[in-house]
């Protein structure tokens, strides 16, 4: 498919999900009356899965909200209002010297920055997906409600990672990869998150 026509049906998806008619149906209509090939269901899920992940990302404060006073607490004053703001401010407070691109990379390698929490077949739980036991040893009150640290919650869980990683010398470039490594015990994962982290550092 061109990439001007992923692009238009992209748009397409974008600005008919909150209608209250199919979008699905205007991903057939707009091919059809542009006489285009038909895209095929592989890419309309993969439009569908796009537009989730945005709402996910947009509304992350109000999701967390809800979480949080669903189990009887309040959203903390000063915390970080979305996952960049938590990535940068963790590397800044708890690794300086790290980039906070390695904790966004490890997050979506992980867990798609949550949206999939686990547990995964090792046990690992979390947004960072930490096992229990590593959690016991390393995990904090980050920016996170006052009272025990919670694995599930980001605003725990980034800031954790963080700690762990600095500890293992994710604050020197020259260690960041050994750093890496301690987190997740593989050649290919280290390579996956720096190549993730460098990609985000060039878009931002």
């Amino acid at each position: 498919m061109p990439l001007i026509q992923a692009i238009i049906l992209a748009l397409v998806q974008a600005l008919t999900e909150f209608l209250p008619v199919s979008s699905t149906a205007h991903l057939i209509l707009f091919p059809w009356l542009l006489h285009w090939q038909d895209p095929g269901e592989a890419f309309d899920v993969a439009l569908h899965a796009g537009t989730l992940l945005a709402v996910i990302l947009y509304f992350f404060k109000d999701w967390l909200t809800l979480a949080i006073c669903g189990l009887g607490g309040k959203y903390p004053a000063g915390a970080p209002a979305d996952y960049l703001e938590l990535f940068k401010r963790s590397a800044a407070l708890f690794c300086p010297g790290m980039s906070w691109t390695v904790l966004a990379a490890i997050a979506e390698i992980e867990s798609g920055d949550g949206a999939n929490d686990g547990p995964s077949s090792a046990g690992a739980l979390g947004p960072m997906q930490f096992l229990p036991s590593t959690w016991a040893e390393w995990g904090i009150q980050g920016f996170g409600p006052s009272g025990t640290p919670s694995i599930m919650n980001p605003l725990d869980a980034v800031p954790s990672a963080a700690r762990l990683l600095c500890a293992a010398g994710g604050g020197s470039s020259a260690t960041l990869p050994a750093a890496i490594f301690a987190y997740n015990h593989a050649t290919w994962y280290v390579d996956e998150v720096l190549a993730l982290a460098n990609e985000y550092g060039r878009n931002g």
